[in-house]
């Protein structure tokens, strides 16, 4: 029976841990492997790393990840699913090995193409030490700016989310396309978009059965976004000027 992993305290203030996720071999169900390695953000070869944003849910840690030597650490299932759902197979990280392995390539990229870099607060953070929790939290902002990507995990899909990501699509593509024209004043402007003009840009209708699903996918899934029910649409600014468009019909 493997033992509970314990964790060691991080060096310094400014070190995290990483997520080394092994590859699944035969099936994704496979338990979840990896290595918990401590690194600095101060130092120039930080290996490239994903940071995941996931819902917690309920605090029940049936599922569980061995790390290093085969030592077990209980995760919910909201992170063993998402965890499952990211980690690569043996044969695209062999691919992306041999690709990676090129001259001029650094040792740590190199190993990123067989294995995939992550960081999650559950397993990252010692969530039993007060004192480590308190001040790695602190480092949040920087963690997820120094991520090469962020990748959200919003549960596993139900009948709504093809529905719904259709939609989002659709809008993704206007916003590139025709809503960038809107955005030539202040970042904090705020335009609600008519039934007519949602019609021009070819949407479904704010009371269609589409529309239904999606905001039922998006108060499950963004919660907050629910909040916003009383305005069919919202196109906005975000403080870096990059165009972000909030939809809750």
């Amino acid at each position: 029976m493997a033992n509970t992993y314990q964790y060691s305290p991080v060096p310094d203030t400014n070190s995290i841990r990483l997520i080394y996720l092994k590859p699944w071999r035969l099936h994704r169900k496979e338990k979840l492997r990896c290595e918990l390695k401590t690194v600095s953000l101060d130092d120039d070869d930080v290996p490239e790393f994903e940071a995941i944003s996931y819902a917690w849910g309920e605090p029940i840690f049936s599922r569980e990840i061995l790390i290093d030597d085969g030592s077990k650490l209980a995760i919910t299932p909201s992170l063993g699913d998402a965890l499952q759902r990211m980690r690569w197979n043996t044969a695209r990280s062999f691919k992306n090995a041999l690709q990676r392995m090129r001259p001029g390539i650094s040792r740590s990229r190199q190993l990123s193409s067989s294995v995939r870099i992550l960081w999650a607060d559950a397993v990252c953070i010692n969530q039993q030490d007060i004192d480590e929790r308190s001040q790695q939290v602190q480092l949040m902002r920087k963690i997820y700016r120094g991520a090469s990507r962020v990748l959200v995990w919003l549960g596993p899909g139900g009948p709504e989310v093809p529905v719904a990501m259709k939609l989002i699509k659709k809008i993704s593509a206007l916003r590139e396309e025709e809503l960038l024209e809107l955005a030539q004043t202040d970042y904090t402007k705020m335009e609600q978009v008519s039934p007519e003009q949602n019609a021009r840009w070819g949407l479904p209708a704010f009371d269609s059965a589409d529309v239904s699903i999606f905001r039922t996918f998006i108060n499950i899934s963004c919660g907050v976004y629910g909040l916003l029910h009383k305005i069919p649409m919202l196109f906005m600014l975000d403080r870096r000027k990059r165009h972000s468009l909030l939809v809750d019909f």
